[in-house]
């Protein structure tokens, strides 16, 4: 394929209305789809660039054709057009006609142009950006809304609605202007999603389905003989006609063999990807792109191709320009703000506040997070959530009410005789701070870092109580979950938090927090858990201490006064000092000393190895800095073997020895060693010198634990400007720092004759910054820090 041009989503919205933002989702998939095929793609509102092909959404709402002729442009028709399909104005067919068009229907062509077979039409499929991860939604069969309606209402609708209700069954019709994530949290409190036709011609709502089907909720949809809605979705949507409508929802609704079809079709529609209809559709892009320069640079000179300009295409009904920038639904951006603010989750918490709904405030906020925090330009670059930090302020004033109210309640019960709820939580009276250190988690795993780091501390500060929140109840689905958590921990206090509500689970923590009235608060909790900070901010004299999860990710909590914030790097902490205007303390990663190796005086170059550790996500099989050729590239610089530490799939190593067969090596010097009980132990056993960061992704515990055993590590510096994980405090000799493949061999090589004087920096390092001595005194400093 021919170079790719930059590729510009431009999304049409007229001054004053919201509903542009429905065009987000099939922009957003566009985007998700041409980035995969390597495009660089940006996105915005109202505004087209001269230095890159615009895929224009929405220009049935207004579009200037004059810019066909200064702009490389291709409208993107979403629309129902032909016979009984929408009523569009005749300034949109007449630009089909003059534009360059792509389509989702094939239907749809016939009415604006005489070469149909000529425009490329795309479909949607599975979008894995919106699917939230196991265990962070309900089971079908428990979610609260019956049946959800997203969509404009007219009276065929209003029609077929009032008579599925007639069933018993709860329609909810979302009619309000919510997109975005709000909406998404919504569908994912639904058990199914109802499609209703609102056209005669009853096309099938592709952009509907595939965003339904993508949360994770099914999708009933009525079909009449023309919807025509393919084969993919066919098989994945539940189908009816009138006829068959009351039968399936008075009958066939809610048992459970219709949830094991539906948990299929779900399951179905997670393996549909149209990648090639997109690889297709960037060659059309990129002929277009050349022919329109050649087209510029012959009529009107190539001065009118340029930088980033911005032009200014719609109006708003008071003629003025409507040019206003979006980055804040979708962070396209190169460097998004740290602080992140989701303005449609923002508000549906407020409305459920606002009706006393709590647990569905929380669940919205958390279900946001979760799809939020690991987007693209997300990861990597954000740190803040404060409007969600300000709402749970707002809410602790709520709970400490409710208990109050629940203690009068049980105290006036033992006056009188009465009875006292079981169901409630047990009302303890506030006391004075006692000897406990309680640690608030979400949850553990038995391999990584996060486990880790709770283990080091409870190992380290005085009377630890583990206190497991189980916001996506996994120990409740799965008691066995828990037993090794028990054994690892053993002689230390674990409470897993009961299978309730999340607003009962808040309030049975602020109850056990009281209880145990904790000294300190140490927070180790997931991005989006809201139990743990809420469960225990209401108990004011512990201090309270919260490690920012992950360190480079945004999480909940992190802006709230109250408590300590901690980061485990030094670029984190400093990074975090400036923004929230107060000092925040550094943890340095902990890892236990198993002894340092020793190591010849000298080390010829063809006695050299290498190892590395990390599983599969911290490494990529393509790409400039794929594992294949980072090994081909060292081994064909050094005389020994290629270890790897890490769980790592069968077909991937095989692709790695199959790369080094083609290029000469003998496949037998990469030797996987998989997954190990302790890498610093695994590291004095192997005959190698040198330890190799992972790329694209570092992983410092393991690095550190290299620097322990005397291992020089060569870092991975490769990041994207501006990436929060481009922190280097974890090593001692940026020197040996690599951004390619070529330029780590050629840094290893020179590395060799200083080998035994960076190995001895190396574990000097490690014993300054690492070892017990060094943690052990940043936790005193952080407790006692004002």
């Amino acid at each position: 394929m021919n170079k790719l041009p930059a590729i510009h989503i431009c999304l049409i919205q007229p001054q004053g209305y919201a509903f542009s933002d429905a065009l987000l989702d099939p922009a957003q998939y566009f985007h998700y789809q041409l980035s995969r095929l390597g495009a660089s793609v940006s996105l915005e509102k109202n505004r087209l660039r001269r230095d890159a092909i615009n895929l224009v959404f929405g220009a049935h709402l207004g579009f200037n054709a004059d810019l066909l002729q200064s702009h490389s442009c291709i409208i993107v028709n979403l629309e129902q057009i032909g016979r009984e399909g929408a009523e569009v104005r005749s300034a949109y067919r007449r630009l089909l006609r003059q534009a360059v068009v792509v389509d989702y229907d094939r239907r749809n062509p016939p009415a604006y142009t005489d070469h149909p077979d000529d425009v490329p039409v795309v479909s949607f499929g599975y979008a894995p950006y919106l699917n939230p991860a196991a265990g962070q939604v309900l089971p079908l069969q428990q979610r609260p809304v019956d049946l959800l309606f997203i969509g404009c209402l007219n009276e065929r609708r209003l029609d077929l609605i009032r008579r599925i209700q007639r069933s018993g069954l709860k329609v909810e019709a979302l009619q309000v202007e919510t997109f975005g994530c709000a909406r998404d949290s919504i569908i994912r409190q639904s058990k199914a999603v109802l499609n209703l036709h609102y056209y005669e011609s009853a096309r099938f709502e592709q952009v509907r389905a595939f965003v339904c089907l993508s949360n994770g909720t099914p999708l009933l949809s009525e079909r009449h003989p023309n919807s025509e809605p393919g084969p993919i979705f066919d098989a994945c949507v539940t189908w009816f006609d009138e006829k068959q409508m009351m039968p399936l929802f008075e009958r066939d609704f809610g048992t459970p063999l219709f949830y094991q079809v539906m948990e299929q079709q779900l399951a179905c529609f997670r393996q549909v990807d149209p990648i090639q209809e997109y690889a297709d559709l960037l060659e059309f892009v990129t002929g277009v792109w050349q022919a329109h320069q050649s087209i510029l640079t012959l009529g009107q000179g190539a001065t009118r191709v340029g930088p980033d300009l911005p032009a200014p295409i719609v109006s708003g009904p008071d003629g003025r320009w409507a040019g206003v920038t979006w980055g804040e639904a979708l962070q396209t951006h190169a460097n998004p703000p740290r602080f992140q603010v989701l303005a449609d989750v923002d508000w549906q918490v407020e409305q459920w506040l606002a009706q006393g709904k709590p647990d569905q405030a929380l669940l919205a906020m958390t279900a946001a997070i979760s799809h939020h925090f690991q987007q693209p330009g997300i990861i990597k670059h954000a740190l803040y959530y404060p409007s969600f930090d300000r709402q749970l302020r707002a809410m602790r004033a709520r709970l400490e009410a409710e208990l109050e109210r629940e203690d009068s309640d049980a105290q006036m019960a033992v006056m009188t005789g009465g009875a006292i709820d079981s169901a409630a939580p047990a009302a303890v009276p506030k006391r004075e701070i006692g000897a406990c250190t309680l640690l608030v988690a979400s949850e553990l795993y038995p391999i990584g870092g996060h486990t880790r780091l709770l283990e080091n501390l409870a190992r380290n500060v005085p009377n630890p109580v583990i206190y497991l929140t189980d916001l996506f109840g996994s120990y409740h689905q799965d008691p066995e979950r828990a037993r090794w958590i028990h054994e690892r921990f053993a002689g230390i206090e674990v409470v897993i938090g009961k299978p309730l509500d999340i607003w009962e689970k808040i309030k049975d923590l602020a109850v056990f927090t009281r209880a145990r009235a904790p000294a300190h608060i140490w927070y180790v909790h997931h991005q989006q858990d809201v139990v743990a900070l809420l469960g225990t901010l209401a108990f004011e004299p512990a201090r309270k201490m919260m490690i920012h999860h992950a360190d480079h990710n945004p999480s909940v909590g992190c802006t709230l006064p109250e408590l300590v914030h901690v980061d485990i790097t030094t670029l984190l902490a400093e990074t975090c000092s400036v923004h929230l205007g107060k000092p925040a303390q550094l943890l340095p990663l902990y890892v236990p000393d198993h002894g340092v190796r020793s190591f010849p005086e000298l080390v010829a170059l063809e006695q050299v190895s290498v190892v590395t550790a990390g599983r599969r996500g911290k490494f990529t099989n393509s790409g400039k800095v794929a594992l294949p050729r980072i090994v081909a590239a060292v081994l064909r610089r050094i005389g020994g073997k290629f270890f790897h530490i890490g769980e790592y799939a069968e077909q991937d190593i095989k692709v790695i020895k199959a790369h080094l067969q083609k290029q000469g090596i003998d496949p037998e010097r990469y030797v996987s060693l998989g997954q190990v009980p302790s890498v610093w132990k695994c590291l004095k056993t192997l005959d190698a010198h040198f330890y190799i960061g992972s790329a694209p992704f570092s992983g410092g515990m393991s690095a550190i634990e290299a620097q322990g055993c005397g291992l020089p590590v060569l870092p991975f510096t490769g990041f994207e400007a501006g990436s929060l994980i481009a922190d280097y405090s974890s090593y001692p000799d940026l020197s040996l720092g690599w951004a390619t493949v070529e330029e780590l061999a050629e840094k290893l090589v020179n590395a060799v004759e200083h080998h035994l004087a960076l190995s001895r920096k190396a574990r000097r390092f490690y014993e300054e910054r690492f070892s017990e001595p060094a943690f052990r005194a940043a936790i005193e400093r952080i407790c006692s820090a004002r």
